[in-house]
C-alpha cells in the first residue's frame, strides 16, 4: 500500500450480502476489570459513574447513562424482558428509574462476564459488546453513543470523557488538546483500496500507520449489513463503518491511533 507522508486517506468499498449479527464475540470470556479513573462530563456537568476499563475501552452501566441523559433531547428508556432474555432501548422516551442508578462502585477490580442478552433499539437488534458486572449490564460507551447518535469526546490532556446530547455522534472525534497532522501543501497522490465479497470476513490484514482514513461502504443486498474497521488484535478494537438494512452507501471518517475511548 502506498503511504502519504503527512496525510493518510483510505477508501474501502465493501459489498456484503449477509452478515451474521451477534451480541458477544465468540471468544469473549470472563475477565478481571478495573474502574476507570477518567472524569466524565455530561452536558457540561461533571458526573460520577461506575465505569470500567475493558480492553482499553470504557464500559458504562446502561441504566446510569439513561438516568444521566433523562430529560435531554436524546433521552431513552430501558426495559428488560426476562422471558426473552432481551434488553429494549426506546429512543426519545423518558427513563423510569428502578432504583440503584448512579450508585458508585467501591473502587476495586471486578469480574466481568460477557452478556448473552439480546439488545434492541426501537425494535431493531443491535450488535453491541456488553459485560455483566455485579448484576448490571455495562456497554462500550462509543458503541452505545453511536447507536443513539449522541456526541462523545475524549480529552487526553485531562483524561476527560465528554457526553453531549446536543450534538450527534462522530467516530472517535479528537479534542482540541490532541495534536493533529497538518497536510503538506501538495500531498502525493493516494490510491484507494477496494474490497468486495460476501459473508462476515471480507478484508484480512492491511498495514496502516496512525492517521486519518475514509471508509466508503456500499451494500447491494437486502439483509442486515454491518461493517467494522478493526485496528487491533482484540475483537473490541473496532470502529463502526456501517450498520443498516438493505441497500446503502456511506462514508465514515476513521481516526486510527492508540487512543481509544
Amino acid at each position: 500500500m502506498k503511504k502519504r507522508i503527512l496525510n493518510f486517506t483510505l477508501v474501502i468499498i465493501i459489498v456484503l450480502a449477509l452478515v451474521s449479527v451477534i451480541n458477544v464475540p465468540t471468544h469473549a470470556s470472563a475477565q478481571t476489570v478495573n474502574p476507570t479513573a477518567s472524569t466524565v462530563i455530561v452536558n457540561g456537568t461533571s458526573t460520577a459513574f461506575e465505569a470500567y476499563i475493558i480492553g482499553g475501552n470504557n464500559f458504562f452501566k446502561l441504566r446510569d447513562l439513561a438516568y444521566a441523559l433523562n430529560g435531554s433531547s436524546k433521552q431513552f428508556a430501558v426495559a428488560w424482558d426476562g422471558a426473552a432474555n432481551a434488553i429494549s432501548i426506546t429512543s426519545g422516551k423518558p427513563y423510569e428509574p428502578i432504583g440503584g442508578e448512579m450508585v458508585q462502585g467501591d473502587g476495586t477490580a471486578k469480574t466481568a462476564n460477557p452478556t448473552t442478552s439480546k439488545v434492541f433499539l426501537d425494535g431493531s437488534e443491535l450488535n453491541l459488546t456488553a459485560y455483566n458486572i455485579g448484576g448490571n449490564n455495562f456497554f462500550r460507551l462509543r458503541d452505545l453513543m453511536s447507536a443513539l447518535d449522541i456526541g462523545v469526546t475524549w480529552d487526553g490532556a485531562t483524561s476527560t470523557i465528554g457526553i453531549d446530547s446536543s450534538i450527534g455522534y462522530v467516530e472517535d472525534t479528537p479534542s482540541a488538546s490532541v495534536p493533529t497532522r497538518t497536510p503538506s501543501p501538495d500531498p502525493p497522490s493516494q490510491e484507494s483500496l477496494s474490497f468486495s465479497g460476501t459473508g462476515d470476513k471480507v478484508i484480512s490484514d492491511i498495514n496502516l500507520q496512525a492517521g486519518n482514513y475514509y471508509a466508503q461502504s456500499t451494500h447491494d443486498g437486502s439483509s442486515n449489513f454491518i461493517a467494522y474497521f478493526y485496528y487491533g488484535e482484540n475483537e473490541r478494537d473496532r470502529s463502526l463503518i456501517a450498520n443498516t438494512i438493505g441497500k446503502s452507501s456511506s462514508v465514515r471518517l476513521l481516526i486510527y491511533s492508540s487512543r481509544n475511548i
